[in-house]
C-alpha cells in the first residue's frame, strides 16, 4: 500500500514546527504488542536514558522510543493536556 500526500505536508513530517512536541518514552515490547510504555513521558533523551539504565536491571529488553505530536498551534487543548503529563527535566545548580 502506498499513501500519496502533499509535498508540504510530507516536509511537516521531517521537521517539527513551533507547536510540536516531541518526547521520550522506555518501552518494551510485550508479545503482538508494541511500545508498552514503562515509564511516563519524559522532556529529553537524557532523562530516558537514566530511566533506561534504572529499568534495564529488570527488563533486559527495554528501549527508548521517541514520540512526536504534530499541532497547528499553541491553543490546543490536546497540547496542553501533553505538555501536562510530560515529566520536566531536573535542573542541577551548578556550584
Amino acid at each position: 500500500m502506498s499513501l500519496v500526500i502533499p509535498q508540504a505536508d510530507y516536509e511537516a513530517l521531517l521537521t517539527p514546527g513551533p507547536f510540536d512536541v516531541v518526547c521520550f518514552t522506555v518501552t518494551v515490547n510485550q508479545g503482538n504488542i508494541c511500545n508498552v510504555p514503562l515509564s511516563p513521558l519524559l522532556g529529553t533523551v537524557e532523562q530516558a536514558q537514566v530511566m533506561l539504565a534504572k529499568i534495564k536491571k529488570t527488563r533486559h529488553d527495554a528501549k527508548i522510543s521517541k514520540y512526536t505530536f504534530f499541532y497547528t498551534n499553541a491553543d490546543d487543548s490536546n497540547r496542553r493536556e501533553l505538555l501536562d503529563q510530560i515529566e520536566p527535566a531536573c535542573l542541577e545548580a551548578s556550584v
